[in-house]
């Protein structure tokens, strides 16, 4: 039976860090060590851990001065000694059955990597799927999937990989969104990729961040501008799929200016005119659909009325999914420490 090491980041998630623990302690995979990283000035998460980490050998305690995530995910991988590696992040928490699942699929399917599907987790509701059917992917069909978000994207904590992978590979440190670039990095490592259509990862919806977001936004959309650079550079034959994801990501930056009131004509003139410019091209792709169809000529023609679209179908989605909230001011919380997050 292999070792399993999951790296656990564990910073201001006092409310939750106790049910993460839990979950992944619970396993009917045993064979697994679980690295928490923890912010030291993090009173109530350092307490937790410690306790759990006093009752239960497979815990290793890594506690350390608070830094940007891709300094404690190097500092989970230093120690990590597992023939297989995941991450899950603190507020968050698995099916007991996860572990084994992703390792079985792996080792039966001879992959590097293995996926699992994930839940939108709510306070009043959870969102996921179960379909039966494991799917084999290349590195092609990977980055295909990561282009349509049918099924999985560039997250780390909803994948197994082997230990190899991350030969030569870590994560940027005082990088936004660096966990997207890494994640490609691995799949385009993996002769063979497995993706179990099962929702077993619960990924917890909170609005504590919400500024941060917002901040964040042009960083993000530089992020995909990269990946996509980097999948045409291997695939070019996936050209309209890359234009699709990419229209898909500047509409989103137009819509997240509507919905935090800083939408204007004359800053967002740029992002229009790249979706009017590429949408018939992003139309070619086989994963087009109606409905994004419409949006991106409503965006082109009329933006104001498409602005006000997108912010009362987000109102009417919050009166049915209510998020969860720490308490916690995470854009202060970095802006004090000079971390992007």
């Amino acid at each position: 039976m292999k070792k399993v090491s999951v790296i656990v980041l564990i910073f201001q998630v006092g409310p939750y860090v106790r049910q993460c623990l839990e979950s992944i302690l619970s396993q009917t995979y045993e064979n697994i060590e679980v690295l928490c990283v923890v912010g030291n000035t993090d009173d109530v998460s350092m307490q937790i851990t410690k306790e759990f980490a006093d009752k239960d050998s497979r815990i290793v305690f890594l506690p350390h001065d608070p830094c940007g995530i891709a300094e404690s995910r190097n500092m989970g991988m230093k120690a990590a000694t597992g023939d297989y590696i995941s991450f899950v992040d603190g507020d968050d928490y698995i099916d007991n059955d996860m572990i084994e699942t992703m390792v079985n699929a792996l080792e039966s399917h001879e992959a590097d990597i293995s996926i699992i599907g994930k839940y939108y987790y709510y306070k009043n509701i959870s969102e996921g799927f179960s379909r039966d059917g494991d799917i084999e992917l290349g590195q092609k069909e990977a980055m295909e999937e990561i282009l349509s978000g049918d099924n999985f994207f560039l997250h780390l904590w909803d994948k197994l990989y082997k230990r190899e992978l991350f030969n030569d590979i870590e994560f940027r440190e005082g990088a936004i969104c660096e966990d997207r670039q890494v994640c490609q990095d691995l799949l385009l490592k993996s002769k063979k990729t497995v993706f179990v259509p099962k929702s077993k990862y619960y990924f917890r919806q909170s609005l504590d961040s919400s500024s941060k977001i917002y901040r964040n936004a042009d960083a993000s959309l530089n992020e995909s501008n990269k990946i996509c650079k980097k999948i045409l550079d291997r695939f070019n034959d996936l050209e309209y799929d890359v234009k699709l994801y990419l229209v898909k990501e500047y509409m989103s930056r137009v819509q997240t200016d509507f919905l935090y009131n800083k939408f204007s004509k004359d800053n967002d003139k740029e992002y229009i005119e790249y979706i009017k410019k590429h949408m018939f091209e992003a139309m070619k792709s086989k994963h087009v659909y109606k409905g994004i169809i419409v949006k991106m000529f409503w965006i082109v023609l009329f933006p104001v009325s498409f602005g006000k679209m997108t912010v009362k179908r987000r109102e009417e989605f919050l009166k049915t999914h209510e998020h969860f909230s720490s308490g916690t001011d995470w854009d202060k919380i970095f802006t004090e420490q000079g971390i992007n997050s």
